[in-house]
């Protein structure tokens, strides 16, 4: 018999009760079927197919004609309607409300309805709820009956006949379905419809072939009747010894204990099992990641000589050092963690998750967890600053320090300036164009939202200041608000250097350089002026520092500790100058012995140690995180005042100066002489003077600090014409300024004002709030003028003091990064890869962000794996 899936012919059927019900509630009769094949015109020709009354007009079952006995079922309950196969009750659901009514009455439906009887000679069957379980209903569409409650109806309840019931005769012999054979064989049924019996197991989970490979069709019990009683017990037995009858059983008896409830069904069971083994795995991979955080944070190197294969958890060691990662795993393990140990003893080499590759994506999902965050903190802002440098790493890659300004706030709700580490991104063109879309493409890869960009922090190099083709231009070509400020910092050090190339001072600076680097080249020379100093002083300090041209708080520190252990340096090398074994040494230290001692240095020395005490301040103020470009031309101004003020008291500042000098040269026995004068002098200054104290006054300190001073107004005049008008907003100024004063602030930042029409009304506002506050007490710094401007009542002025706040104002936070690269790739790792070296960057630099194992181990998760970890 051939098996039939699910037809449009079901569909159809489905459909045309549908249509009957439709029609008939609006008066009309449902129109002929053309398709003599169609299940409606099965339904309405009655001698076709079936037939509910008999010829009283009383209800006598259902009928099917002879001649009809091998075609497709039309009784088969209809096609399935969202996937799911029709079943009996969905056949009582379609016939329309008078003959649904019929069904649970006993009447005919016909008769209901309105219908002419039919006549059918086919044996009666029962129009009752019972029998539209038949089992031989269900032969031709086994295979769809899916339905949970059908087939459990099948299984447990299907029809049978009642005990007066007439079987009909078959064969020549006239033998009958005998009733005790059911309770022999519980899984017989007799089908009325088929006149036979039937397997209800085969029937509902048996598969159309059987045997090996599946080409031997089955027969009798599943797909068709049986109806030779004649050797009735010898079939029966080979049937239930049959595999598929056995595997049949199975499903049911499988099936029939999920229903009810006393086993959980294969799906949930393999859920609850890969969610166990997804647990356990997770359970395995978490101290691989907390091990890697830790060695991140604490900038521990992971890898070694030898760190692949798996992990040796015995008591020996490893012949070659396989690495802290390794090493830090398997301490884990001896320690108690049992299940890690099991972990690495257990799985396979392949799926142990601690290769270097794998601890490379762990930690790029480290870096990104931190990056994420610090992205989502400058979006949710309104603005926010780029500052970058660039350096060259050990394996002679240069690097731009990717790094972000922006205003935050911290738990209370306080708003905070935060500059924060994003990314070492390799460059290998160092044009302003090629340098330019580098930064932007990699902000934009970020997911920073280029429209809040309001400033760019840079050194003063051509390729990134320049106007035409610096960074910094073609910056503003995408985010023209993206104001350029030149890093204070070097702004600073730049005005020194230019200062300190007075030919006096700049002796003095490289006198003092090559005797801090003759004492420090040899340990031998440390001890020694350790020794004098320990004789002669009862300083704590005793050593000198190394001096550095460039990085002037530190040049500071360098003279200071020169000043203090000036007598000590210079017994020091006189003892040298006789003792020292080499000549070399001997002549490099009478060399530097006469450069120290003479008055034109210890002069220059205390002169420089003076204007150096005035910009070390500045100088730390500029390197701090929370400093702002106002606050900053603010203590700009303080120095060129105090350095104006010293010029027009020239005469008696350098008396303090001069008189520390000549203490300094009576305690090493040396006269403090007038130089030379001559007519015409090309090598140092010679401006006639009467005295020494006159000669070094007008020779030295006066045009030491009028150049300092013009070259900080010349450098710093930049920085003020980017924060005139918004540094008026600040309490300390703004009682004393008018709108006007802002109106160029206002007209460029119109597009950031959230409501640019009302400004004039807020800034008034605004004043009157700052002038109720008593002069001393009233902020000079953005930061904290935001802490007491109320965003909601003043959100123009808070949009003008976030944005004051954001300009950067110097590079020292990318400069400092610099040093975790050097920490972080040095020549034993110097093979390390842009994504690993920026994640380990990231956790040892944010230490203050929070990277659970837990959320690295969700991003791991997200690319496909050897093992499950998602439950």
């Amino acid at each position: 018999m051939k098996r039939y899936s699910a037809t449009t012919k079901q569909r159809s059927l489905a459909s045309y009760f549908k249509k009957v019900r439709t029609d008939e509630a609006d008066g009309e009769e449902p129109p002929p079927s053309k398709d003599k094949t169609s299940p409606s015109s099965a339904l309405v020709e009655s001698q076709a197919r079936l037939n509910f009354c008999s010829d009283s007009g009383e209800c006598t079952g259902l009928y099917e004609s002879p001649e009809n006995e091998h075609k497709q079922d039309t009784h088969v309950p209809p096609g399935n309607d969202g996937g799911r196969s029709a079943t009996p009750s969905d056949l009582c659901s379609t016939v329309n409300a008078g003959q649904s009514d019929a069904f649970t009455t006993g009447q005919c439906p016909r008769k209901v309805s309105g219908m002419a009887p039919t006549h059918c000679g086919s044996p009666p069957l029962c129009a009752t709820s019972a029998n539209i379980f038949d089992l031989g209903l269900f032969v031709s569409k086994s295979n769809y009956v899916n339905d949970p409650e059908t087939m459990e109806k099948l299984l447990l309840n299907p029809w049978t006949p009642p005990a007066n019931y007439d079987y009909p005769a078959t064969g020549k012999r006239n033998l009958k379905f005998q009733p005790h054979w059911v309770d022999r064989y519980p899984w017989l049924v007799y089908s009325e419809k088929l006149q036979g019996a039937l397997c209800k197991y085969c029937v509902v989970f048996a598969s159309e072939c059987a045997g090996k490979g599946e080409h031997q069709r089955l027969g009798c019990f599943v797909t068709k009747e049986f109806t030779n009683y004649k050797k009735a017990m010898d079939v029966f037995k080979s049937h239930a010894s049959s595999s598929y009858h056995a595997m049949s059983t199975t499903l049911s008896e499988n099936f029939l204990a999920v229903r009810s409830r006393s086993q959980h069904d294969i799906l949930t069971q393999l859920d609850h099992g890969l969610k166990k083994q997804a647990e356990e795995n997770r359970k395995n991979l978490l101290p691989i990641i907390e091990t890697i955080l830790f060695c991140g944070r604490q900038e521990v190197p992971l890898r070694g000589t030898d760190d692949s294969g798996p992990i040796n958890m015995s008591e020996v060691l490893p012949f070659k050092n396989d690495g802290n990662f390794r090493a830090l795993l398997r301490m884990r393990a001896k320690c108690g963690d049992a299940a890690l140990r099991a972990h690495m003893e257990t799985s396979p080499a392949n799926a142990l998750y601690t290769s270097p590759k794998i601890q490379n994506e762990l930690i790029t999902f480290c870096g990104k967890i931190i990056q994420r965050k610090i992205v989502e903190d400058v979006n949710s802002g309104s603005c926010f600053s780029v500052l970058a440098d660039e350096a060259t790493d050990i394996s002679r890659t240069a690097r731009i320090s990717l790094c972000v300004r922006y205003v935050g706030h911290d738990t209370s709700g306080v708003p905070i300036l935060k500059k924060d580490f994003v990314d070492f991104v390799p460059v290998y063109d160092l044009t302003g164009k090629a340098l330019a879309s580098t930064i932007l493409n990699s902000l934009r890869g970020h997911g920073f939202d280029l429209n809040l960009l309001c400033g760019q922090g840079y050194d003063g190099a051509a390729s990134m200041s320049g106007h035409l083709n610096g960074v910094q231009a073609f910056i503003r070509q995408t985010a023209p608000k993206a104001l350029y400020v030149h890093c204070s910092a070097h702004s600073l050090n730049l005005a020194l250097l230019h200062a300190c190339k007075l030919p006096s001072i700049r002796n003095c600076l490289g006198t003092v350089s090559s005797t801090c680097t003759f004492v420090r080249a040899s340990p031998q020379r440390t001890n020694q002026l350790r020794d004098k100093v320990e004789d002669l002083t009862q300083e704590k300090r005793k050593s000198v520092l190394s001096f550095c041209q460039t990085r002037w708080v530190e040049s500071h520190d360098a003279l200071q500790r020169f000043l203090e252990l000036y007598v000590p340096i210079v017994q020091f090398l006189e003892y040298m100058e006789e003792e020292a074994a080499s000549s070399d040494t001997s002549s490099k230290a009478s060399q530097l012995l006469n450069a120290i001692t003479k008055p034109e240095f210890v002069v220059s020395l205390q002169i420089c140690s003076d204007l150096f005490s005035l910009t070390l301040p500045l100088c730390k103020f500029l390197q701090k995180i929370d400093s702002d470009l106002a606050q900053a031309c603010d203590h700009v101004k303080n120095v060129i005042d105090v350095v104006s003020t010293k010029r027009a008291s020239a005469a008696t500042e350098f008396n303090k100066i001069f008189l520390k000098s000549l203490s300094l040269l009576k305690i090493t026995n040396v006269e403090m002489a007038l130089l030379r004068i001559t007519g015409r002098q090309m090598q140092r200054s010679n401006v006639p003077s009467a005295a020494p104290e006159e000669y070094y006054r007008r020779n030295v300190y006066l045009p030491l600090l009028a150049d300092f001073e013009n070259q900080l107004r010349d450098r710093f005049d930049a920085h003020k014409k980017v924060v005139v008008g918004l540094n008026m907003l600040l309490p300390k100024f703004c009682a004393s300024a008018s709108l006007s004063d802002i109106d160029d602030a206002v007209q460029f930042y119109l597009g950031d004002i959230p409501s640019a029409n009302v400004i004039e009304a807020a800034f008034t506002l605004w004043v009157n709030k700052c002038c109720q506050i008593e002069e001393k007490n009233r902020p000079a710094c953005a930061l904290q003028a935001l802490e007491m401007c109320d965003h909601d009542f003043f959100p123009n002025i808070h949009s003008l003091l976030s944005i004051l706040a954001t300009l950067p104002v110097s590079t020292s936070t990318p400069e400092r990064n610099f040093s975790t690269l050097r920490r972080l790739k040095g020549y034993l790792r110097n093979h390390m890869n842009n994504d690993r070296l920026t994640g380990l960057a990231l956790l040892s630099i944010h230490r203050e962000l929070q990277v659970t194992p837990e959320q690295v181990l969700t991003e791991f998760c997200k690319l496909p794996r050897r093992k499950n970890f998602l439950a």
